[in-house]
């Protein structure tokens, strides 16, 4: 259970520490809006989890 409670935490502070970087990195530039870089953080988001998943699948 330790070990699930530490990756479950990891994997978070990862998301919210590339989401919080790249909130800074546009912060300042004008021809970048936030609402397109969240919407690019959370398909490339997506994007992955569905690569990992599919992994586990088999089509039968």
């Amino acid at each position: 259970m330790r070990t699930f409670w530490w990756a479950f935490g990891g994997g978070m502070a990862l998301r919210a520490g590339v989401l919080g970087a790249l909130a800074v990195w546009g912060y300042g530039r004008e021809s970048a809006s936030f609402e397109a870089l969240l919407l690019s953080y959370v398909f490339a988001l997506l994007a992955l989890l569905m690569t990992l998943e599919m992994r586990h699948l088999r089509i039968k």
